[in-house]
C-alpha cells in the first residue's frame, strides 16, 4: 500500500430504519437532500486539499437513499478538488432495499467500483430483532443483481444479537456459520466480509424494547463459539482476517479500511457528523443536519492530536491485525509498552490471548476474538500517561 495514502469519507445521514444504531440519521430524505448536497459540495470545494492524491473514497451510511444526480454532483466535486489515483477505490454503502440496486450501471459510470452491502444478518429472525425492513430473500436478490457487474463486493454483518427466549426455544434462529457458508457458496463474487459485534446502547430502540429476562443473551463464551465457527467458514472460502473486523480474499482488502491502520494517514471527511483527520488535527462536523446545512463553518469541533491519542489509536487500530502493534512506533512516541504494562501483558499472555516480541504485540488466534477485552487492559487514560511521563 502507498505510504501515507489519503482517503475521503462522505457521510449521508439518512436511514431506512434499524433498532440498534446510536447515530443521528434522518428518514425524510426528500425534504432535505437538495439543500444538504449543496452544503456538501460547497464543503468539499472549500477543503483546501491542494490536489492531494486520494487512494480511497467512501460514500457512507445512507448513500444508497440519495438520488443518482446528487451522488454524481458529490463525485464531481471530489474529482475537481482532489486527484484520484489510477486505482482509486470508490465504495458506496447500499442497503438491500436501495433503489440503486437496479441502477448499478449508473453507479459504475460515475466511478464507483466497490459496494458494501449492509446485509446486517443472514437470518430473518435476527433482521426483525434489529429493526430491518427486509428479508434474506432481498439480500440474495441484491447479490443476484451484482453478478453482471465488476464491482468488488463486501457484505456487512453483525454478531452477538440478543434473541427472545420464545424464539430461541423454538429453534427459529438459524446457525450463522451455516447461513454464511450457504451465502458464500451461492455468491462467489463476495470477496470481503465485515463482522461487527452488536452493542446494546442506551437510547436505542433495541435497548428500550429488550426484555432482559425474556431474552437469550449471549455470554462471551457463546459469542466466541459463534465467531470461531464463522472464522472457520471464512478460511474455508479463502477469506483472511486483515484487521479486527474485516476479512478478504487475496488482493480484495479495502484500501479505505487499511488506510486507518496507520496513525499518520489523513482522512478528509465531509457531511453532517463526519469525523476526519487532516495535518494531525482531528475534527467533527455539526451532527444536526439542519445546523450543518445552515452553518458557514461546517466543523463543530477540532483538536490537535496528542501523543496519548496517537498511542491509543495505534493500539486500537493495529492490535487486531495479523502484524500486530508496531512497538518501534510506540517507542518513538515515548512509550515502552512491554515495560509500562508488564503486569497486564503477563496476564494476557497467561490467558493465551496475546503474544509479544521485541518489536510487535499481537493477539493470538483465539485472542483475536477478545481484542476489545485486551484493549481494555492496555489503553491509557490521561492521568496514567501523565504519571508515566513524570516518572520518566
Amino acid at each position: 500500500m502507498t505510504k501515507n495514502p489519503v482517503s475521503v469519507y462522505v457521510n449521508f445521514p439518512f436511514c431506512d430504519g434499524c433498532s440498534f444504531c446510536t447515530t443521528v440519521e434522518y428518514a425524510d430524505v426528500e425534504s432535505r437532500i437538495d439543500n444538504y448536497v449543496v452544503a456538501l459540495v460547497n464543503e468539499i470545494k472549500s477543503s483546501k486539499a491542494d490536489g492531494k492524491v486520494v487512494h480511497s473514497v467512501f460514500l457512507g451510511d445512507g448513500a444508497g437513499l440519495v438520488p443518482i444526480k446528487h451522488l454524481n454532483s458529490v463525485m464531481n466535486a471530489i474529482k475537481e478538488n482532489f486527484t484520484l489515483s489510477d486505482k482509486c477505490e470508490v465504495t458506496i454503502e447500499l442497503s438491500p432495499t436501495s433503489p440503486h440496486i437496479t441502477k448499478l450501471g449508473k453507479l459504475q459510470y460515475m466511478g464507483i467500483n466497490r459496494i458494501s452491502l449492509q446485509a446486517v444478518a443472514i437470518d430473518d429472525v435476527v433482521l426483525g430483532i434489529l429493526g430491518k425492513r427486509f428479508t434474506v430473500h432481498r439480500i440474495r436478490k441484491a447479490l443476484d443483481n451484482f453478478k453482471n457487474y465488476s464491482f468488488k463486493v463486501n457484505v456487512d454483518l453483525r454478531v452477538g444479537v440478543p434473541i427472545p427466549k420464545n424464539l430461541s426455544d423454538m429453534k427459529l434462529r438459524r446457525s450463522p456459520e451455516v447461513e454464511l457458508a450457504n451465502l458464500l457458496t451461492a455468491y462467489p463474487q463476495i470477496e470481503h466480509v465485515s463482522l461487527y459485534e452488536v452493542e446494546i446502547e442506551d437510547g436505542t430502540d433495541l435497548a428500550r424494547e429488550l426484555d432482559y429476562e425474556q431474552s437469550f443473551m449471549q455470554t462471551v463464551e457463546d459469542l466466541v463459539d459463534d465467531i470461531i465457527l464463522i472464522h472457520g467458514v471464512m478460511e474455508k472460502f479463502g477469506l483472511k482476517q486483515y484487521d479486527t473486523w474485516h476479512w478478504a480474499k487475496d488482493g480484495a482488502y479495502s484500501i479505505y479500511n487499511r488506510s486507518h491502520l496507520e496513525i499518520e494517514n489523513e482522512c478528509y471527511a465531509f457531511g453532517a457528523n463526519a469525523k476526519g483527520l487532516i495535518r494531525d488535527e482531528r475534527y467533527e462536523n455539526h451532527e444536526d443536519i439542519d445546523m450543518y446545512i445552515l452553518a458557514g463553518e461546517k466543523v463543530d469541533y477540532r483538536e490537535k492530536r496528542t501523543t496519548l491519542d496517537k498511542i491509543n489509536e495505534a493500539l486500537i487500530n493495529q492490535l487486531g491485525t495479523p502484524n500486530g502493534v508496531d512497538l518501534a512506533c510506540l517507542r518513538k512516541l515515548g512509550l515502552y509498552i512491554l515495560v509500562e504494562t508488564q503486569k497486564q501483558i503477563t496476564e494476557l499472555k497467561s490467558l493465551k490471548l496475546i503474544k509479544a516480541t521485541k518489536n510487535t504485540l499481537k493477539m493470538t488466534k483465539s485472542g483475536a476474538l477478545l481484542v476489545n477485552y485486551a484493549l481494555g487492559e492496555l489503553l491509557f487514560d490521561e492521568e496514567e500517561f501523565k504519571s508515566l511521563a513524570s516518572e520518566a
